[in-house]
């Protein structure tokens, strides 16, 4: 299989250079091929029309109405065609996962889409989890991948898209603790905002105290932020050095910044360096600041303290964790975070035994309120030695 290609003149030659793979399961290997010469192909477009030409024969890309189609052969056209409109982000998590996990694997890379049934990605799902990759990792993976078969339906190739209420997914227990594996403690947060300076000082207190993620702090304006009444209207990120949309609809908040953030983004505007976008954090050309920038400064942090190293989604992590175990409600947390649905916001809550048993007390409290006393007979009932109330029963 081959990905677009490259046309280059090499004296009076044009050449065109793609990658091909020499067997399935082997990697890519660069290849090129004589195209004409400058005679026969007098232009650049000429040539690249020749190349275009070439490749169709080699690979057609042309999809038709019940085509059959390879997986790895389809995944590279998934990429090259539909992953390009998304942005940077979004765009380079997505190939990762498909170069690495979906094209790769040993249930799916040697079949045709319509041989991709329920039991093929349930032998998926089962071997996504035996490689060690947690539930909700799994989830995605195949969120994408039922994606992709979806996409390739509506593009009438042969295939039937999963359901995936008939597939059985692993339970992730360790969420929690791999989730505070990468948020930094409260000590360490407190530690790294004393010895940093500005503006990192300022951007690790925007996601610590309001759970920014680093591409809005980048793209973060002085007109979204209201000083005297403390509140930050989250409406755009920067990547690549540009103002773009947030990832999604739900990122799209007004928030009520915390007293120490408020205090920090007031000392900020003081000392802030102005630039002709009025944005927050500007590169010296005036244009956004690449979040590269930030993570840099913070990891030379972090050696100095002796901190272990972790990037700027630390400290969002840092912040729903402090929400959670101040027993905040979930659904404000998952506002707060502006997460686009609540099974991300749990990921971030436990229940030891002891909240369990506190939540239990709190709904007796509520019962008597409402007049549910026992009477003295049920009380009566309920002390006597011999009672036993089974779980499963209607006691």
């Amino acid at each position: 299989m081959r990905s677009a290609g490259h046309v280059r003149r090499e004296g009076r030659v044009w050449r065109l250079y793609f990658r091909a793979a020499r067997a399935p399961g082997q990697r890519r290997r660069q290849v090129s091929v004589r195209l004409g010469d400058v005679r026969e192909l007098r232009s650049a477009a000429a040539a690249r029309r020749a190349a275009d030409r070439f490749l169709a024969r080699a690979d057609p890309r042309e999809l038709h109405a019940g085509m059959v189609m390879a997986w790895s052969t389809w995944c590279e056209i998934y990429e090259a065609r539909h992953l390009a409109l998304l942005a940077r982000g979004s765009r380079a998590t997505r190939s990762s996962i498909i170069r690495c996990h979906l094209a790769a694997a040993p249930a799916l890379r040697e079949l045709e889409l319509h041989r991709i049934d329920e039991a093929v990605v349930q032998a998926f799902i089962l071997e996504q989890h035996a490689a060690g990759a947690a539930a909700s990792t799994v989830r995605a993976r195949f969120a994408l991948l039922r994606t992709m078969l979806r996409t390739a339906a509506a593009a009438g190739l042969a295939v039937t898209p999963p359901r995936a209420d008939r597939l059985r997914f692993p339970r992730d227990e360790a969420a929690p603790a791999s989730i505070r594996a990468k948020a930094f403690t409260p000590a360490e947060c407190a530690a790294i905002l004393e010895a940093a300076q500005d503006p990192l000082r300022t951007a690790i207190a925007l996601a610590r105290f309001a759970g920014l993620r680093a591409s809005e702090i980048c793209g973060l304006g002085w007109d979204a932020v209201d000083l005297a009444g403390g509140l930050l209207e989250i409406r755009q990120q920067a990547l690549d050095g540009a103002i773009r949309p947030l990832k999604s609809r739900s990122s799209r908040a007004t928030l009520r910044a915390p007293a120490p953030l408020q205090v920090r983004l007031r000392a900020w505007r003081e000392a802030w360096p102005a630039n002709p976008a009025g944005l927050l954090f500007a590169a010296e050309d005036g244009a956004p600041l690449d979040a590269d920038v930030l993570r840099r400064q913070l990891h030379r942090l972090l050696e100095e303290l002796g901190i272990p190293r972790r990037g700027l989604h630390g400290f969002r992590h840092a912040c729903a964790l402090a929400m959670a175990r101040a027993g905040a409600n979930p659904e404000a947390m998952r506002r707060a975070m502006r997460h686009a649905g609540i099974r991300t916001t749990s990921i971030y809550l436990s229940a030891a035994p002891e909240d369990v048993a506190a939540a239990l007390a709190a709904a007796a409290v509520d019962g008597d309120s409402m007049g549910t006393e026992m009477t003295p007979t049920q009380e009566k009932r309920l002390s006597a030695p011999h009672t036993v109330i089974r779980e499963g029963t209607n006691a």
